[in-house]
């Protein structure tokens, strides 16, 4: 035990000198350190990458014990967010709105704090309660019956044992269900639908279509009523199909495996589907799947090798054009510039091995890269840093290079000031108002200012230098 609270007591007279010696900040590699990084964010680090603290010159303010917790603080964008063991559990709120989630239970506050205040608690998929948006309180316990309000894209649904009777609503829409999806009923303006699964069924909306469907899926029909597209078909599954419109027609042969249509826009052939497809017209497409497939339409194009493993798109968005390829999951790259210029924005992923950012002249490098998605901030905020063996960050001039959680850093802003350590071993420092330099945290080292040189010996031991015009 003594040995450890001699550990403690070195380490904290090392913080404390290395602090003296720059008030902005101190390092003792990945014990402890507090510096402010390229961006111009300060960050203090504890125990690796294990415990930090992060205020930006942007206004948030970060605080993680990872992977256990972490607090995320954007007041002037009124945004805060915690993290708890995440994906497990989490709490986030924005202006006045507020949502959290423990494993399967959700609660969600909307508005200000008021005694009618609308909010919703889910225990998924058993516990439904809440209050919605007009003040009206409603509750369910699944299967057994009640009223969820404002679930699934509905205004309302209730339902008794589950799924022998329920019934919804949506706007001026209202369906009734048997045995959901069995037997159905809905009922709105200009609409009608009813179905008893698999034998009949038919939904109609007044002025765009009528379809109907016998012994599902052997024989459907449709009518549309759409300008410039009006028309009718039928396919007998599985022998033949047809339709016939104002813009297009459609033949089937087997379907869905052969079809033929034949329109103003568009030509598309399937010999058979989903191994041969080709499309001409305004868009161009050919598929010979699972092997190779492309297609292109309006300044896009996107093409597969060896689905689903092998992918490229280009995309245009006015004069900003993005480029990106991909073989899943482990190669990721995407190149984003503006018609006749240089990439403004480059993604590179190799998982698990590396990431490298760059947008505009900020750029980040990353090993190791063990999450295979796309970038998530809850990701970046609780395990990223656990896994990031090394990293590079450059914002115009200023340079953070780190190994290790901080046993080895390179700290650059511009020609006015580096940093350069190897934790215990050694320390350079170099700014405008001189230098230094120190072996084994201060067994031996020299200072250099615009007053004088001092030298240092046996950590505690100083002396000022013989000859003012010595270099360190």
């Amino acid at each position: 035990m003594h040995w450890r609270l001699i550990a403690a007591f070195a380490a904290g007279l090392a913080l404390e000198r290395v602090e003296a010696k720059r008030p902005d900040g101190f390092d003792a590699g990945f014990l402890a350190s507090r510096h402010e990084d390229a961006h111009g964010d300060v960050r203090l680090k504890m125990i690796g990458p294990f415990f930090e603290v992060a205020q930006s010159t942007q206004g948030w303010r970060l605080v993680a014990v990872r992977p256990f917790y972490s607090s995320l603080e954007d007041p002037t964008g009124g945004r805060e967010r915690e993290d708890f063991l995440w994906p497990l559990a989490t709490r986030r709120e924005i202006g006045s709105e507020e949502s959290s989630r423990y494993l399967v239970f959700f609660h969600f506050k909307h508005g200000p704090e008021k005694p009618d205040r609308r909010y919703r608690f889910w225990l998924l998929p058993f516990y439904f309660e809440g209050r919605d948006a007009s003040g009206i309180h409603y509750r369910a316990v699944f299967p057994l019956g009640g009223t969820i309000r404002e679930f699934l894209g509905r205004d309302e649904i209730r339902f008794v044992l589950f799924p022998i009777r329920s019934t919804s609503r949506l706007n001026d829409l209202r369906t009734s269900n048997w045995l959901w999806p069995l037997i159905s009923e809905t009922e709105g303006q200009g609409v009608h639908r009813a179905r008893v699964f698999p034998l009949y069924g038919r939904s109609v909306r007044e002025g765009a279509y009528d379809k109907l469907f016998v012994l599902w899926p052997f024989y459907t029909q449709v009518r549309y009523e759409y300008p410039g597209s009006r028309g009718s078909g039928f396919i007998l599954f599985p022998l033949y199909g047809h339709i016939k419109l104002e813009d297009q027609e459609t033949w089937w042969l087997i379907p869905p495996f052969f079809r033929y249509t034949r329109g103003e826009k568009m030509n598309r052939v399937y010999m058979p589907w989903p191994f041969i497809q080709r499309d001409t017209g305004e868009t161009e497409r050919l598929v010979v799947w699972p092997l190779y497939g492309y297609r292109k339409y309006e300044g896009n194009q996107r093409v597969f090798i060896a689905w689903p493993i092998v992918w490229h798109e280009r995309n245009q968005r006015g004069t900003e054009q993005r480029e990106a390829w991909m073989v899943v999951p482990f190669y990721f790259h995407s190149v984003t510039a503006e018609a006749g210029a240089p990439p403004r924005k480059r993604y590179v992923k190799f998982w698990p091995f590396f990431s490298y950012r760059r947008d505009g002249n900020a750029s980040k490098f990353r090993m190791l890269e063990l999450w295979p998605l796309a970038d998530n901030g809850a990701v970046e905020r609780n395990w990223a840093p656990l896994w990031t063996l090394y990293s590079s960050v450059r914002v115009g001039e200023n340079v953070d290079r780190e190994l290790l959680w901080g046993f080895h850093r390179d700290h650059r802003r511009g020609a006015a000031e580096r940093l350069w350590t190897l934790f215990p071993v050694w320390e350079w420092h170099r700014s405008s108002a001189g230098a230094s330099w120190e072996l084994l945290e201060g067994l031996l080292g020299r200072e250099r200012t615009n007053s004088g040189a001092r030298w240092r010996v046996l950590y505690f031991w100083g002396f000022e230098a013989e000859s003012e015009d010595s270099q360190p």
